[in-house]
């Protein structure tokens, strides 16, 4: 007997506070109306279950037509067991809190036959570091010890129940995830392109959110520089954390500029270290050894322009920061970071000689494919074009 079609499973807790955890509370909301409306268009799940404590995103999301499972805040065990039992169904798709904001219909519906199809396994966006994800069985939730966050779910399936391991394609519908302000002001920049290209329609956030994106000021003065250096092949650009082969490999291919990339501390959030530690740094190291100033003075020195994970530099400090102040890092507001480290830090990056973009795990991921497709698509240009002859003689053997 074919199998039947698996549950589509949305975790969307409510985000409280005040401003700035008020903006991505909004942008939560919007984005999982978005994805709820596509996941139920493409009529391959069964049922398409919306599990939040946010009473104004349930209502809405009754009205789609999604079968609402009111959870109550702060255990993600809890509320995946609850809105699996809810499901009923032994093949499920699981898409976290800020996911999906770029996943076409096209993409969910294959994602939807793929999972329908899978047997004794974990399809997943990042095994090392999941939001996005399709199992079977269901069953399996309840033979491992659920991790307190989504981004260890698919490693605890494969390791503790025994589940193969498969990875989704590593693009950028499936990468970008919203997770910082930072991603929102990223997520904006793809607003103003033109929706009568085929090449770009897909790669688009859904109408409430990009409406709401319309809205709100998110110009970080930071990322124009970015994409400027993207597009000079006589720039360098800096990366530096937690950035995964996939990214480094669109970098590389995509942006005209040359790279330097400092890759580390991957699993920091999925292993419970970006809290509880131990976290090691070489950018941390150098922020100990010159301070604030002195770091982005030397990043002055190596590239024309810099995206830095700080929740490495965070982790590697080891003193917790609230979310508060990391958002109002990210948005370059040092005067509103009540922490003094962090805020010398965003102050430093802000005034530093070359654009520095502050972010989280989501900026050297999705974010980055993002600035890669945003560069050319600024210039009404599908890819790079090619790049001048550079105004010295090449030594044919240079590395």
């Amino acid at each position: 007997m074919a199998p039947g079609p698996p549950a589509f499973l949305h975790l969307c807790a409510g985000l409280e506070g005040p401003q700035p955890l008020d903006l991505l509370a909004a942008a939560y909301r919007r984005c999982a109306l978005d994805l709820l409306e596509k996941a139920l268009a493409v009529a391959v799940f069964e049922p398409v279950v919306l599990a939040t404590d946010d009473p104004e995103l349930a209502r809405a999301g009754a009205r789609l037509g999604a079968l609402v499972v009111a959870v109550q805040g702060g255990s993600f065990a809890a509320a995946l067991l609850q809105a699996s039992a809810a499901a009923g169904k032994d093949r499920l798709v699981y898409c976290g809190r800020g996911t999906g904001a770029l996943a076409s219909a096209a993409g969910l519906r294959l994602l939807g036959e793929r999972a329908a199809a899978l047997e004794q396994g974990v399809l997943a966006n990042n095994i090392f570091s999941a939001d996005i994800l399709a199992l079977h069985p269901a069953a399996a939730l309840q033979r491992i010890a659920l991790p307190p966050r989504d981004n260890g779910l698919a490693l605890a399936l494969c390791r503790q129940a025994g589940l193969a391991p498969h990875s989704l394609e590593p693009e950028l519908p499936w990468l970008f995830d919203i997770d910082t302000p930072t991603d929102l002001a990223i997520l904006k920049l793809l607003v103003p392109i033109r929706r009568d290209s085929p090449a770009v329609s897909d790669l688009l956030p859904g109408p409430r959110l990009a409406g709401w994106l319309a809205g709100q000021g998110l110009e970080l003065a930071g990322l124009q520089g970015v994409l400027r250096a993207m597009r000079d092949p006589l720039s360098q650009l800096l990366v530096a954390g937690r950035v995964g082969s996939h990214a480094w490999a669109t970098l590389e291919r995509q942006a005209a500029c040359k790279s330097r990339v400092y890759s580390e501390e991957r699993g920091l959030g999925a292993e419970g270290r970006e809290e509880a530690g131990p976290a090691r740094s070489l950018l941390g190291l150098l922020l100990e050894d010159r301070g604030p100033g002195g770091l982005v003075r030397a990043l002055g020195e190596l590239a024309q322009a810099a995206l830095l994970d700080s929740r490495v530099l965070l982790a590697h400090r080891g003193q917790p920061v609230s979310r508060q102040d990391r958002f109002w890092s990210d948005l370059g507001q040092a005067g509103s970071i009540a922490d003094p480290w962090l805020r010398e830090l965003t102050a430093a990056a802000a005034g530093a000689p070359i654009p520095i973009v502050l972010g989280g795990h989501s900026l050297m991921s999705g974010g980055l494919l993002a600035l890669c497709e945003v560069a050319w698509r600024q210039r009404g240009q599908d890819k790079p074009a090619v790049p001048p002859a550079p105004p010295w003689p090449l030594n044919a053997n240079a590395g």
